[in-house]
């Protein structure tokens, strides 16, 4: 199968975490196996403001639990769109902004022995 090619001048990781990509290993030693590439947060990441609206309650034992909907309003701190430029961000924001081809999100995360999440072997894209 033909894969697709983009060639990008710059990643922008608006997220808070560092992303490090692997190669396809089927097991990851973060302390021996080297990522391919590593790339720092920017100062300001890509968030989605909401807000909560009360429904009502659910009664449990005497105990009223407060139950609301949240809904997601806007996304803030997310650039326009720049040719040879693509954007690392959050599922949430990824899912808010369908139509922009420029925004990824991390796929196939790699975890450690401890289970811990250490980076991922591909960046992908929200249908």
């Amino acid at each position: 199968m033909d894969q697709n090619k983009t060639r990008v001048d710059y990643i922008i990781n608006l997220t808070p975490h560092v992303i490090r990509i692997y190669d396809d290993k089927t097991r990851i030693d973060p302390l021996r196996d080297k990522p391919l590439l590593t790339i720092k947060p920017e100062r300001v990441e890509a968030r989605s403001r909401s807000r909560n609206i009360p429904t009502g309650f659910i009664m449990k034992g005497g105990v009223s639990i407060p139950t609301g909907i949240k809904i997601h309003t806007e996304v803030t701190n997310l650039p326009r769109e720049q040719w040879g430029t693509i954007y690392i961000v959050s599922h949430l924001v990824a899912s808010q902004m369908a139509g922009r081809k420029d925004l990824y999100v991390v796929l196939d995360r790699v975890v450690d022995s401890q289970n811990g999440v250490v980076g991922c072997r591909k960046l992908g894209q929200l249908p």
